[in-house]
């Protein structure tokens, strides 16, 4: 049984891991590439509404990745843990949701910038 805590654990945190390196990717080549691949972009908020999404997607992983450790047995004992491990569902959700913001506005940004506006 023990076990199975320590595999789920490990699958937990490798999922949140990659979304956490999905969103500080995109927020690097924001940051790096976006000015030096459009003279004259358009549509800047796209890339601000990007970098936001993708911001709150990072810090969500993070804080839904805590509370899912924070909420395993050996460290809160067998008491009652429904509200927190609630907490944990809703920042996932909020880190995916963030997440596709951020790639869909990137998306119309990168589309409106290539094919004029």
């Amino acid at each position: 049984m023990a076990g199975d805590a320590t595999t789920r654990l490990t699958i937990e945190a490798e999922y949140f891991r990659h979304l956490t390196t999905l969103s500080s990717g995109a927020i690097v080549v924001l940051t790096v590439f976006v000015e030096k691949l459009f003279a004259e972009p358009f549509w800047k908020w796209a890339v601000v509404l990007a970098f936001i999404a993708f911001l709150f997607s990072a810090l969500s992983s993070a804080v839904a990745y805590s509370i899912i450790v924070m909420t395993q047995e050996p460290l809160t004992g067998p008491g009652n843990v429904d509200n927190i491990k609630f907490s944990g569902v809703v920042a996932t959700v909020v880190a995916w949701a963030a997440f596709f913001i951020g790639l869909i506005a990137l998306i119309i940004f990168a589309v409106v910038n290539l094919f004029g506006a």
